[in-house]
């Protein structure tokens, strides 16, 4: 049995991340590549592979040598690919990968430095000089090289540990926001690759995203919806509606959001910080139609089903107190209709009708609710007697009661 020296800590980072992005890549290598592959395997032919495509294929055997915790073999072809290329930026950042991992720290720094100087094009290069600044505190450079890296591979966000030593001190965080104020291509994968993310982290990210909204970065609804749907569902629902609030402002107008429907969608489901269409079949047809032109809408409902139907709902984040909830339901002739009316509760299951509702005039509806605290959220519905016309839903708020 062949022994293996054992993986030195250095620069892990770099081959897990790597190992199969970094492989597949030179598929695109077409001429020599069935060549390279037998003298990689055989080493037979060798010397038959030009010195470009030679140099390459002992790259991708270092890697596999890598990737196998074989560091004794990773340093023999890596050190044979710098022979055949020594001017060739991604021999270079092997061979300096390769003598990191066995613990030779100044030819590593020597390599790199090197590779550096032939181009930041290597993925490798960026990680190691990334890992070099995060050790002595330089978080510009590091945040810069850590840029570079993910403009080329931005899908490795969904690795926790690319971003997290930046993520993790906030004395960073200035570093980031530079980087994400320019709205690289993998700004994306940072607000959506949250998967499996424990709730901490989730916290930190929202909070550095909205420092970036401070900054006048703003990002949308949709760029920030499934992180504040999972810190509602992580406790944090404080945190996700000032999330919201600072990326999605056109619809963050109280404690309801989008209480005019400027921006509601009723095509599918929702951020639950937004409205959700609960029901829509045949003889429940609702449709948002425009109110003025500002860009307020309202939902118009005919209910034919025979019985009384669910029709959107929302999560509400609001401190303990009294609260005024205004809404508009009109019928024919803008006069006040009962036929839609309101209901709140701690979740979806636990939903009481709102009482004391009075028609204030020409169908703007009040009620007075009490938000004790026993909840971190509430849900407030709107559902729909059966009527035969149509009635018409907007303008709710949700406001301290005085």
């Amino acid at each position: 049995m062949s022994r293996r020296t054992p993986a030195a800590p250095g620069l892990p980072l770099g081959i897990r991340l790597l190992g199969g992005v970094v492989a597949g890549a030179y598929a695109v290598f077409a001429i020599g590549s069935g060549l390279d592959r037998a003298a990689v395997q055989t080493g037979i032919g060798m010397l038959q592979v030009p010195d470009f495509f030679a140099a390459r294929s002992l790259v991708i055997d270092t890697n596999a040598q890598l990737q196998s915790g074989n560091i004794k073999g990773a340093l023999q072809s890596s050190t044979t690919a710098v022979a055949r290329a020594p001017v060739e930026a991604e021999s270079l950042a092997y061979y300096g990968l390769s003598q990191e991992m066995a613990g030779n720290k100044a030819l590593a720094a020597k390599a790199f430095t090197l590779a550096a100087q032939l181009g930041w094009r290597v993925p490798i290069t960026q990680l190691y000089w990334f890992n070099q600044a995060m050790l002595v505190n330089d978080y510009r450079v590091a945040a810069l090289r850590l840029d570079a890296f993910l403009r080329i591979y931005p899908a490795a966000l969904s690795q926790r540990e690319i971003i997290g030593p930046l993520e993790a001190n906030p004395a960073a965080w200035p570093a980031l926001l530079d980087r994400l104020a320019l709205r690289p291509i993998w700004l994306a994968n940072y607000t959506d690759e949250i998967d499996g993310l424990p709730v901490d982290r989730l916290v930190t990210r929202a909070q550095i995203l909205n420092q970036l909204a401070a900054r006048g970065v703003v990002l949308g609804c949709k760029s920030v919806a499934g992180l504040a749907d999972r810190l509602v569902q992580g406790g944090k629902a404080d945190l996700a509606k000032q999330l919201w609030r600072a990326h999605c402002p056109d619809s963050a107008d109280g404690v309801v959001m989008d209480g005019n429907f400027a921006s509601t969608d009723l095509s599918g489901p929702q951020p639950v910080l937004r409205w959700n269409a609960l029901s829509q079949d045949g003889d429940l047809h609702m449709e948002l139609v425009p109110l003025d032109e500002h860009g307020a809408q309202a939902l118009s409902v005919t209910n034919a089903t025979g019985f009384t139907a669910s029709l959107i709902a929302q999560t509400l984040v609001a401190a303990p107190g009294a609260y005024d909830l205004r809404w508009m339901a009109q019928g024919d002739g803008d006069a006040g209709s009962d036929v839609i009316y309101p209901k709140i509760g701690c979740d979806a299951d636990h939903l009481e009708t709102v009482a004391g509702a009075r028609d204030t005039g020409k169908g703007h509806w009040q009620a007075r609710i009490q938000i004790d605290g026993r909840c971190a959220t509430h849900v407030l519905q709107f559902s729909a007697k059966p009527s035969s016309s149509s009635v018409t839903l907007g303008a709710i708020a949700m406001v301290p009661a005085r």
